[in-house]
């Protein structure tokens, strides 16, 4: 039989899978997961964002770039806190636990953060915190629409 390569075939160097950290059980990572192992190489349990297997947190990706002086934004086409996006910035036990999520975002100097879900930020359940106005105070331009970008000339807060 031939084979013959496409184009895109030459890109591919290695296929990699991912396990999760629970009881042995061999169960492909989900993307959540991945985002931990991708970001800092540390196994975790299934519904952890940024927390190792043990339940400790590790240093996600956004905190290891402000940690060596860069810049670093997170964009996502989904809410922001959706699982996916919040292993590059959170650290919570649930991946379900978004206003938590939320109020991670407090706890990191990110330059940039663009997605949705701003009830998780603006019209809270557990505390009737108003993130939006806790990341003002903090120097971010926060807008609910994206139009409003084009007006933005310079940064709001330096790097």
């Amino acid at each position: 039989m031939m084979v013959i390569m496409s184009a895109i075939d030459s890109l591919c160097v290695a296929f990699v899978f991912f396990f999760q950290a629970e009881d042995g059980i061999r169960d492909l990572v989900r993307s959540r997961g991945l985002g931990d192992v991708y970001k800092r190489q540390v196994k975790t349990y299934n519904g952890a964002i940024g927390l190792n297997a043990d339940t400790i947190p590790s240093l996600t990706i956004i905190e290891e770039a402000k940690r060596n002086g860069l810049a670093a934004g997170l964009i996502a086409t989904a809410t922001i806190v959706h699982a996916t996006p919040a292993a590059f910035i959170a650290h919570q036990d649930s991946r379900i636990s978004y206003e938590a999520i939320a109020t991670d975002f407090l706890k990191t100097d990110i330059d940039l953060i663009i997605g949705g879900g701003s009830q998780y930020f603006n019209a809270r359940e557990s505390d009737k915190r108003d993130l939006y106005v806790e990341l003002r105070n903090k120097g971010y331009y926060v807008s609910d629409h994206s139009l409003s970008l084009i007006h933005i000339s310079e940064p709001t807060k330096p790097y």
